[in-house]
């Protein structure tokens, strides 16, 4: 907020309806992007989507701290008359359909056009024996069968264009 009231201020636009603009679609922006790590973070904590009622109210609480700091940086612009107080309204107003269209998405298993899914697991394990002649071995994914890798990495390429190349990455 503060970058965009200097940038506003710079351009000779600060008091204007532009600077409020650009506060409503930060803050939307900072609300989606925020709650979507939120939603993924306890998806992949709890496992599944049972938690919505929390995270619904974690939504609330980010609203409201967020309000305070756009309402606390509008009321600094240096516009009078109802003109702030509107454009606040409407900023809660699209965080709360935010809120209810994120959560309900949720809810329902899906985040954006995406089912929910937890993020596969990638092992790589390395292993160095302390005696003469030991050989560095490498180990990938679930089925680490304890080969031996003298000066090949292969495999542990193919692993990783695997990872890459999965629908999970992308």
């Amino acid at each position: 907020m503060d970058g965009i009231m200097r940038r506003h201020a710079a351009a000779g636009r600060l008091a204007s309806g532009a600077t409020l603009k650009a506060f409503t679609d930060e803050t939307a922006g900072i609300f989606k992007a925020a709650y979507l790590e939120a939603q993924k973070f306890t998806f992949e904590l709890a496992g599944s989507n049972d938690e919505v009622e929390r995270l619904s109210r974690f939504a609330s609480e980010m609203i409201d701290a967020l309000m305070a700091e756009v309402t606390d940086r509008s009321n600094r612009v240096g516009i009078q008359g109802t003109v702030v107080p509107n454009q606040l309204a409407v900023l809660r107003n699209t965080l709360e359909e935010l809120r209810k269209s994120l959560t309900d998405d949720y809810q329902h298993g899906m985040q954006g056009n995406e089912r929910l899914k937890k993020d596969p697991v990638v092992n790589v394990i390395n292993n160095q024996t302390n005696s003469p002649g030991a050989i560095q071995q490498v180990g990938i994914g679930d089925n680490f069968s304890q080969s031996a890798f003298a000066q090949n990495h292969q495999e542990l390429v193919i692993a990783i264009d695997r990872a890459l190349a999965s629908e999970e990455f992308a």
